[in-house]
């Protein structure tokens, strides 16, 4: 069987219209809240997963797919009106207020309503329906309230359906807007610990339903409410049987500052007696005056200004406990006018570092409250002072001085202190780091002042030489040593073959003997030092005391006259004549003891005192005839006025063919100096010399 081009076409014409037959055109899909606020149709195929508000009827045109998802909600105001092959698929609410109505072909009409669905339908049921989940007595589907096929009203839903999620949307169209809802307190404004109280101004009202943000938060609720967070709120009420909804209220956190008095100025006798306050009871005892509807704190800070009397001007501070806060400022008049005591103790330490320096805290001085009418508070006492090795740094503080390096010497720090009300007081204390070395005394006390024989010392003598009163310091050592003398600074060191150093008994170095060997160069100047020295460290202190060295005797060779040593007269008087000066700065009256040895033998010995630089009359004891007209050997001595220097002469006969030695020793109470020797017989050839015997010249 053949089929022509024409046949073909219409079959296909026909085929796609058949196709058309069984679906509509495009879909509409409601994923956010809508409102046709008319009656509507709708030839599309319609799928509600959200809110749709229809204020009006609600048509579907033939074939239409209506799907309500679970989360959708469709409320028609007035009917649901059918045309053919008509579906619905409902897996959530369905609200009709009015009637289902179908008006297309018999058993063109199909519901399909799931377990978890609730369709309410205030008016009739199309018969259309009877076969589908629709169907009554189908206890999915609930007609009205009353039963699940009666005709109930939508006042009998809303009175006992009222917990049912859309029961806000549908009273809200039928609602009367009321202005009788208050709140304490009035501005709604929150306190963090607190509540607002919402008050509905209508005491007949039922059914009442309070919202927040738009959202139900109690059902069946009373005429107040008290609210703990921010939002909107309004409420939903039934007097008679009409439903009211109220004014809306905003309830915010609390964003006002107290409200505040100050206390009225004072006056007290001290700071300390400032009233303390803790709260704000403390506050309004002593006259302030503060309102808020939180909670609230206190807290104040007190600063004093002595420019004109001494006031302090305490500023409180009043938060309420959403951080709203405020001040104000009280003044108290203080009548502390007495200046405090303050007592500074000196200190004094030995140094402990290699610099001489001794590093230690310093505590703050005493401040003797018993002598002031008030307290001090926790106010330090000022310090500052300079260290001398560092002149420009001036070091300032509160409080103890933490450690610090005190140079050696003597530091001076000022503590300065002032009370509260500015009445001050100031001390000066003395930080001494000593290092003390005494100067360098000599044979029992005597120093470079008293111009004794331990600083004219003669070869072969002995002195004693002491530092410290020969008492030792702990912890330090002490060395003795001999320097050649270069002006005012030490020259060489002297070798030690030409003296001997012995340490005292139990002087520990603080004092020695000396002893200065024949072969020590005469008339040489010398320096005596000393080292003190800390043990363990590098800090060292030096003495010097200068001196100088003499011969320790004045001989003299007297040798015949003539070209031989046959020559010569046995007889002829010869008269040797030695010159004893003494420093003008000595302690008169000085004396001095002689002895005269011819050829090594001791003839004559003597005593010269009552020495004076004014007088010219001396004492002279002598063990050999003094003075002419006696026989040689004899000795004489003169001086004269306004002198220090002492001539004393020696008589003597010459022997034919003999070469006389005579020798002089000296031992006196100062020191001194033989500034002259001669023989006053020009007849005679003599030779002065000066060769070192083994006699000691010795001083005191």
């Amino acid at each position: 069987m053949k089929f022509s081009i024409e046949r073909c076409l219409l079959f296909c014409i026909l085929f796609f219209c058949l196709l058309l037959s069984r679906q509509s055109f495009g879909q509409i899909y409601i994923n956010s809240p809508t409102v046709y606020p008319s009656s509507t149709t709708i030839s599309q195929n319609l799928i509600v997963n959200d809110t749709l508000w229809v204020q009006g009827d609600l048509t579907l045109a033939n074939k239409v797919v209506l799907t309500i998802n679970q989360g959708g909600v469709v409320i028609i105001q007035e009917n649901l009106i059918t045309a053919n092959k008509i579906t619905l698929d409902i897996d959530s609410y369905l609200f009709i207020l009015g009637s289902l109505t179908h008006t297309g072909a018999e058993k063109h009409a199909e519901a399909v309503v799931s377990d978890a669905s609730h369709v309410y339908i205030f008016g009739d049921v199309s018969a259309d329906f009877d076969n589908t989940d629709i169907a009554c007595p189908d206890v999915d589907y609930e007609q009205g309230t009353i039963n699940n096929c009666g005709h109930g009203t939508l006042d009998d839903f809303l009175e006992g359906e009222s917990d049912n999620p859309i029961f806000e949307q549908i009273v809200s169209d039928k609602v009367e807007p009321t202005n009788n809802l208050v709140s304490f307190p009035e501005d709604g404004q929150l306190c963090p610990s607190g509540n607002v109280t919402l008050s509905i101004q209508e005491p007949e009202a039922s059914n009442i339903f309070w919202y927040q943000d738009g959202v139900k938060v109690e059902s069946a609720g009373a005429l107040t409410k008290d609210v703990y967070s921010v939002g909107i709120y309004h409420a939903i009420y039934k007097l008679g049987t009409q439903w009211y909804q109220t004014n809306e209220i905003s309830v915010t956190n609390d964003h006002t500052s107290p409200s505040v008095n100050c206390p009225p100025p004072a006056t007290f006798d001290c700071i300390e007696n400032l009233p303390q306050i803790n709260n704000i009871a403390d506050f309004e005892s002593i006259g302030g005056a503060v309102s808020d509807n939180c909670n609230l704190t206190i807290s104040y800070e007190d600063v004093t200004a002595t420019a004109s009397g001494c006031r302090v001007i305490r500023t409180y501070t009043i938060m309420d406990e959403s951080k709203n806060m405020v001040t104000c400022e009280q003044e108290f008049t203080i009548r502390d006018d007495i200046d405090p005591v303050i007592a500074c103790v000196d200190l004094s330490f030995s140094p402990t570092n290699d610099d001489c320096s001794v590093t230690i805290p310093v505590d703050k001085p005493v401040i003797n409250a018993d002598t002031d009418n008030c307290k001090f508070g926790d106010i330090e006492p000022v310090y500052s002072f300079f260290l001398f090795n560092n002149p420009e740094n001036e070091i300032t503080g509160s409080g103890d001085i933490p450690e610090t390096n005190f140079p050696l010497g003597r530091t001076t720090i000022t503590w300065t202190f002032a009370d509260e009300c500015g009445n001050s007081v100031a001390c000066t204390q003395i930080i001494d780091v000593t290092f003390e070395l005494s100067e360098i005394s000599y044979d029992n006390g005597s120093t470079s002042t008293d111009v004794g024989s331990g600083v004219y010392p003669m070869q072969t003598s002995t002195h004693t030489y002491a530092v410290d009163s020969k008492i030792p310091e702990v912890g330090y050592s002490y060395q003795w040593k001999l320097f050649e003398r270069n002006g005012e600074n030490l020259g060489d060191e002297v070798d030690p073959a030409y003296y001997i150093i012995n340490q005292t008994e139990e002087s520990n170095g603080t004092s020695v003997a000396i002893t200065f060997l024949e072969d020590l160069r005469v008339e040489n100047e010398y320096f005596i030092a000393v080292e003190k020295w800390r043990d363990g460290t590098l800090c060292g202190k030096q003495e010097t005391l200068p001196i100088r060295i003499y011969p320790h005797d004045f001989d003299v060779e007297l040798l015949p006259a003539g070209s031989d040593c046959q020559a010569g007269e046995t007889g002829t008087p010869s008269t040797i004549t030695w010159e004893i000066s003494f420093p003008e700065i000595v302690t008169e009256p000085f004396l001095f003891n002689y002895n005269i040895t011819l050829d090594g033998t001791p003839i004559c010995t003597g005593t010269v005192s009552g020495i004076s630089y004014s007088n010219t009359s001396l004492n002279h004891d002598s063990g050999c005839p003094v003075g002419s007209p006696a026989a040689p050997p004899y000795t004489l001595v003169s001086k004269n006025q306004n002198s220090n220097t002492v001539r004393l002469e020696y008589v003597i006969s010459s022997v034919t063919g003999s070469d006389l030695q005579i020798g002089l020793t000296v031992k006196a109470t100062d020191a001194f100096e033989v500034s002259d020797s001669n023989v006053s017989n020009d007849s005679e050839d003599v030779i002065l010399w000066g060769v070192p015997n083994t006699s000691d010249i010795t001083t005191d």
